[in-house]
């Protein structure tokens, strides 16, 4: 579909070469997968370039040729409507210009936070000194250790319990 001569024809007229042709990702499908780069020449972030040509991708990472324009068109409005969320704005495109960090959705604790988990690990394991029988007085322990609130200590808990945790059932 990308007319390589027509290309070829206005390098040589700005007295470019292939080397001066930059890609970007445009967009990516929703599980980060790049769906669309642009070939271009210039500078794109202060808008002055001129675009060569889009690359598609199919949600498996394939390179999709496409037969005319028309057919591009049509497959963009596809993924548009097969994307789209109803409740979203009609505008507002579900492919994000930015790819996903790996890190979105997940928890890093800081080293307090860590030292506490390293706490309520003996709890955790039913491990706990005699002198804190209860899940409380072993709790208000820890909070008073790392000046936080019993409220804070038990947020914590239940933010990162290990699923293999059999927890007593007092509070």
């Amino acid at each position: 579909m990308i007319d390589e001569d027509r290309i070829e024809q206005f390098l040589r007229d700005k007295n470019l070469t292939n080397k001066d042709i930059k890609t970007k990702n445009l967009e990516y499908y929703p599980s980060g997968k790049v769906k669309m780069k642009l070939r271009y020449v210039g500078d794109y972030d202060t808008g002055q370039y001129v675009m060569m040509g889009h690359f598609d991708y199919d949600e498996d990472g394939n390179l999709i040729d496409f037969d005319s324009s028309e057919v591009r068109f049509e497959w963009l409005g596809e993924m548009m409507y097969k994307y789209h969320n109803e409740e979203e704005d009609l505008y507002d495109s579900p492919f994000p210009e930015k790819k996903p960090s790996k890190k979105t959705g997940k928890k890093y604790p800081d080293k307090q936070t860590k030292e506490i988990i390293e706490l309520l690990n003996k709890y955790w394991k039913d491990d706990l000194p005699l002198r804190y029988v209860t899940r409380q007085k072993y709790f208000q322990y820890i909070a008073d250790e790392f000046g936080k609130s019993l409220k804070g200590i038990e947020t914590i808990e239940s933010q990162y319990r290990p699923s293999w945790s059999l927890l007593p059932k007092e509070k």
